[in-house]
């Protein structure tokens, strides 16, 4: 097993204004690249002469030089060591190696001639078009808006399915034009960012990419052999630190998109020019997150202890067989004790980045990249990221694996492009799934950036994704109380998971002079280490200007953590002049990923149909037949039938409410305008407000032409509900259930009688009946007797009966195949009973399985 290891580049005392003098060009050199502002202030200035302002500023640098081992400039360097009987403590910090600008190849590049493309297609509001665009100012990703006009639906038009367009082209689609006038039109175009090139994007973002400096070392070190077994302990009885978790966005996103799509599977190129999706209204939404805490009480004692050893708290136990990857950062303690700094779940790649550009780097993380990604029935896809120069520099990763994910149109044949992609969500868990190949795409991160700074809505969405199964680590999630000021060493076993710790808010001090006498009363150790996230130095507070510093960063942060820093001064690590150096090292336990598998059968998306009034109402259980028949009245069900529209409703329920979706269908525009009319007003009730939302057809689920069939079915079923009376001369929506039940029971008794499908339905409705439980049965076998005795239907019901079944038998998808027939006959028989027994839909479903095992049954066996 190789360590990675990372280690700050000065070995010299940042205290020291002598050894700071002896090391200035060393100093200076560093500065230079990683501040030219700082760099320009200072050079030529010996240290002792600099402003204390200025002064304060070098000193920090030079503390992360000294102390802090994140890669940063020529402040810090990365290289591979090993664990080895006899370890090699020693570590020549200049025996380093700066990286090379990667070529385009080997960062998924596309090769282009410079050609411009459409980013994205547009999506129109309030009479505008709207884009999802690259803009150039900012170098992020926003929405462009630009008044409706014919150049930019004639560019559109010109440029759909990925199509590219030079300038010389672009004027040739003009007739008798003007050259300055027609430019003038592609450099708005251009400066907009509605078209754009791959090579312009690519270099306004890697202008200054070449200064960058991420180095490596030639020379290596290694750990003590021993410390394995402490590792394997650790993953071995542990197990009850880690809990899962979801991040908030995508608890927010799962909401959003159930109410949205419900089991629909959605081409990512929609939600690009989906303007609720894009804005991000849907994170907007209060939640609490699930920060996946471990409920556990802990003692009073707990809180006052120095040491907690937690081995005493919690049950020993492995480590969840869904962590794939668990990375240990620590720092060592003589030769024998890990201390712990950071521990990584599932983000094999994060501590790797833009440092496997170095070959051995590189061929470490091929053998991870093998050992955890492994299943041959996926995509494993690396996402391609147009964002601003920091972004990029933190992303500059030489690509490990075949295919990418673009959000720009891309030639390449192992690009995947938004288009390429489905997305859909499958018993809380969201999947990718490529529209072609049909296959899983697993989003795979190789680097450390953020999600939050990915502005492309979409490819933010991909990362988060890759995220949506977390971890939390117990010992790093007790600072995040409210009620937390200080956090005793915690253990296990002989591993430090972490150092005392106390928080500190700035809203707590109101000077300078309290913050130190807090200090001095809560014994807080001196040197600390002190910062926000990774970002932190070591501090003297009994020194003036450190003080100050720590003082300046508490304000700047408002809430910063310290830390004993009981690594300082017993590292065995030291430079080739003898000074102590302070690595940090990164070791793993991987195994091969799980990757889910959809049994399901996955209803796509295809096209919007623009011909279609759809409108979706939200209603309280108690109110739902009363506002049906509100909506429904004499005057909207007359117009209907005149204007011969085919139209029906569905019910579905919400967590808290029940949607109630009406669909209008093949509507000219003249219908449309007049439906409106009839519509708006019943919006007016104060109480429900009416959504209209596009209308998707299930193409996917019943067939591309016969989508149709299934619609007049339940157009058939609707109206039979709201035009039929019962005995009372009420709509047949709110009757009593039993004479429905014994019409949808005739109905598919009838149907599925002597059908080829027969046995396969008859096996299906049996396994329904055999799940449901004793109370279950009990209750629908005493609603099947009642139905069954409830007389012979009305001529009107048959004629009913007979009209559905001559449109049902008549569906395709009835002969393609028995899955796809018996799918459509199980969801047919779903989508009625919701529609027939709105708040009694489940016992009613089961009624129908229960009868149709029972009158099969005696058909085929003579049960």
């Amino acid at each position: 097993m190789s360590v990675l290891f990372r280690v700050p580049l000065f070995d010299f005392d940042p205290t020291n204004e002598h050894e700071i003098e002896d090391h200035w060009e060393n100093v200076l050199e560093a500065i230079s690249v990683s501040s030219k502002s700082l760099y320009s202030e200072i050079s030529g200035k010996p240290y002792r002469n600099l402003n204390p302002y200025v002064k304060k500023k070098v000193f920090k640098y030079i503390l992360r030089g000294r102390y802090r081992a994140t890669p940063f400039g020529r402040f810090a360097a990365v290289g591979i060591g090993d664990f080895e009987d006899s370890p090699k403590y020693q570590l020549d910090l200049e025996r380093i190696i700066s990286l090379k600008y990667l070529d385009e190849e080997q960062v998924n590049i596309a090769q282009t001639d410079g050609s411009s493309f459409l980013i994205n297609d547009k999506y129109e509001r309030w009479g505008n078009f709207h884009f999802l665009t690259y803009l150039q100012e900012g170098h992020h990703w926003g929405i462009v808006e630009v008044p409706k006009n014919e150049i930019v639906e004639f560019l559109i038009q010109k440029l759909k399915d990925g199509k590219e367009v030079t300038f010389e082209k672009f004027i040739g689609w003009f007739e008798n034009p003007c050259v300055e006038t027609v430019r003038d039109i592609w450099e708005k175009l251009l400066g907009l960012g509605i078209i754009n090139s791959e090579l312009n994007m690519v270099s306004q973002i890697r202008s200054n990419q070449k200064n960058k400096v991420d180095q490596v070392f030639e020379d290596s070190i290694s750990l003590p052999r021993h410390l394995q077994k402490d590792i394997k302990d650790f993953e071995a009885t542990a197990g009850k630190l880690f809990s899962p978790t979801t991040s908030s966005y995508v608890e927010l996103l799962r909401d959003w998109f159930e109410d949205k799509f419900d089991d629909r599977f959605v081409p990512l190129s929609l939600l690009s020019v989906n303007h609720e999706f894009l804005t991000g209204s849907f994170l907007k939404k209060s939640i609490i997150e699930n920060e996946g805490r471990i409920n556990i009480e802990l003692p009073e004692k707990f809180w006052k202890s120095e040491h907690v050893n937690l081995e005493y708290y919690f049950k020993p136990e492995p480590i969840n067989s869904e962590i794939f990857d668990l990375q240990y950062v620590f720092k060592l303690l003589g030769n024998s004790t890990i201390h712990l700094e950071n521990i990584v779940c599932n983000r094999p790649f994060v501590y790797f980045g833009r440092f496997n550009r170095e070959e051995t780097l590189y061929r470490d993380q091929t053998v991870i990249k093998d050992q955890i990604f492994q299943d041959r029935q996926v995509i494993y896809a690396e996402l391609r990221l147009f964002e601003t120069e920091l972004v990029d520099s933190i992303c500059m990763t030489r690509a490990i694996f075949a295919h990418y994910i673009t959000p720009i149109p891309d030639s390449s044949p192992n690009a995947i492009q938004l288009k390429d992609i489905e997305l859909g969500l499958i018993d809380g868990r969201f999947f990718l799934v490529h529209r072609t190949l049909k296959k899983t795409i697993v989003p795979v991160i190789t680097h450390p950036l953020n999600g939050r700074e990915i502005s492309h809505p979409v490819m933010r969405l991909l990362w988060e994704l890759e995220h949506q199964r977390q971890f939390k680590f117990f010992p790093f999630s007790l600072s995040r109380r409210l009620d937390t000021s200080y956090i005793p060493r915690l253990s296990w076993g002989n591993i430090i998971l972490q150092n005392r710790k106390w928080v500190l808010r700035s809203a707590f001090f109101s000077t300078e002079l309290d913050l130190k006498k807090w200090l001095e009363k809560s014994e807080v150790p001196s040197p600390l280490a002190a910062g926000y996230l990774d970002r932190e130095l070591i501090l003297d507070w009994n020194k003036e200007m450190e003080l100050n510093i720590l003082w300046s960063e508490l304000n700047k942060w408002g809430k910063i953590n310290i830390m004993d820093p009981s690594w300082l001064g017993k590292s065995e690590f030291f430079s080739k002049n003898g000074k102590p150096i302070y690595p940090q090292f990164v070791i793993r336990g991987s195994k091969a990923k799980f990757e889910p598998v959809i049994h399901r059968f996955i209803n796509s998306i295809e096209h919007c149909d623009e011909d279609c009034l759809y409108f979706l109402i939200r209603v309280n259980e108690e109110n739902l037949i009363d506002y049906l028949t509100f909506w429904f009245d004499n005057s909207l069900l007359s117009y209907l039938e005149e204007e011969k529209i085919l139209w029906y409703f569905l019910v579905y329920p919400s967590k808290n409410l029940y949607q109630v979706r009406i669909r209008f269908l093949n509507l000219t525009e003249n219908q449309q305008t007049l439906l409106l009319n009839f519509i708006i007003p019943k919006s007016r009730d104060g109480v429900h407000s009416i959504e209209i939302r596009p209308y998707y057809p299930e193409i996917k689920k019943y067939g591309r032409t016969e989508y149709r069939k299934s619609e007049m079915l339940f157009y058939l079923e609707s109206t039979h509900l709201m035009y039929q009376k019962d005995c009372q001369g009420q709509q047949l929506i709110g009757s009593h259930s039993c004479a429905k039940a014994a019409l949808l029971m005739k109905l598919w008794g009838s149907l599925v009688s002597n059908h080829p499908l027969m046995a396969g339905v008859y096996t299906y409705s049996r396994s329904k009946v055999k799940a449901l439980g004793n109370s279950e049965l009990k209750n629908v076998r005493r609603i099947w007797q009642e139905s069954s005795s409830s007389g012979p239907l009305e001529k009107h019901e048959v004629n009913w009966i007979n009209n559905y079944s001559g449109i049902f038998l008549d569906h395709l998808n009835l002969q393609l195949s028995e899955e796809a027939g018996l799918r459509l006959i199980i969801n047919h028989i779903h989508m009625q009973v919701n529609r027939f027994f709105l708040n009694e839909r489940k016992e009613h479903e089961d009624l129908i399985h229960f009868h149709l095992y029972k009158c099969l049954g005696r058909m085929i066996y003579g049960l």
